[in-house]
């Protein structure tokens, strides 16, 4: 982001989570009726916020988790548990009730579209311009490490490591990266003159599509959600400003912004929102949820 914005450094996330919150509680919470359910699915919302940051908390500058960060990290996760259940039980009262009051945002339509594709725009540079991101890159090459040793491409690993992967990531995993390595890798052989290439190339080629891969994918999935929840506001209620407003208020949410380029993130939620959007026909929401 510094190469397009001068003097731009990315926001710690521990500042963004207090930003975003009294972001999201001027542009929607109903001072006029502090009691209502609006009121309390904002607050269930922010609440996840510090669940997020404990989960992932290090202190230091080694990045190596000492005891007391374990019991940081310990205690976010049953603040995320907790949250998540209040969250669920929210979700399940949501039928029972049959009359609700429609509470407009805070902000018009024309503010709250410009504000949207403000953080749309700055959420996807900052993807495009990260230098280094281990775990995202790591996924990205979910199928090379099921089979090989990182640094060690003609060894294969043993049943043990195998099943370590098969009980870290999944069984669908290395299959979707796999899948979304060939146009990556496509671009890299575009891009790439005929002749033969050295141990420092093709380590370099390597490198670019799982970069390439990991950032378009990501872009792609957040553009889809946002894409998705608009259309269900437009269509499924009627009001595309709602959607907006929810699609805005999603750009805003600290674990958004935390997990941006986190493609094991994104891709499932593009999937199941785009499920939402299709629940009409059975056979296409079906298949997103599966492939989910």
């Amino acid at each position: 982001m510094p190469e397009l914005l001068l003097e731009y450094h990315p926001i710690n996330p521990a500042t963004w989570a207090y930003v975003s919150s009294l972001l999201m509680i001027g542009l929607f919470f109903k001072f006029s009726r502090l009691w209502s359910l609006r009121n309390l699915d904002l607050l269930l919302l922010i609440s996840f916020a510090p669940g997020l940051l404990m989960s992932q908390y290090v202190s230091g500058e080694n990045d190596l988790p000492t005891i007391d960060d374990l019991y940081i990290q310990h205690a976010g996760f049953v603040w995320l548990f907790v949250s998540g259940g209040l969250l669920l039980v929210r979700m399940l009262w949501d039928p029972t009730m049959v009359r609700r009051p429609l509470l407009e945002p805070n902000l018009t339509v024309g503010g709250m579209t410009f504000l949207g594709v403000s953080l749309f725009v700055f959420l996807m540079a900052n993807v495009l311009t990260s230098k280094h991101d281990p775990v995202a890159i790591a996924a990205a090459r979910g199928a090379e490490q099921f089979f090989h040793e990182p640094g060690d491409e003609d060894v294969a690993p043993t049943e043990a490591q195998r099943e370590d992967r098969l009980a870290r990531y999944g069984p669908g995993y290395p299959i979707l990266f796999q899948l979304q390595r060939i146009p990556a890798q496509t671009i890299a052989g575009m891009m790439r003159s005929g002749g033969g290439e050295t141990d420092e190339e093709q380590a370099q080629a390597r490198s670019f599509v799982d970069q390439t891969t990991v950032r378009l994918t990501a872009i792609f999935s957040h553009l889809a959600i946002v894409v998705g929840i608009v259309l269900i506001g437009h269509r499924h209620f009627d009001n595309y400003r709602t959607g907006i407003a929810a699609a805005t208020l999603y750009l805003m949410l600290p674990y958004t912004a935390r997990m941006t380029g986190f493609v094991d993130h994104a891709l499932p939620a593009a999937l199941l929102t785009w499920a939402l959007v299709a629940y009409r026909r059975p056979l296409v929401a079906g298949t997103h949820v599966g492939a989910a």
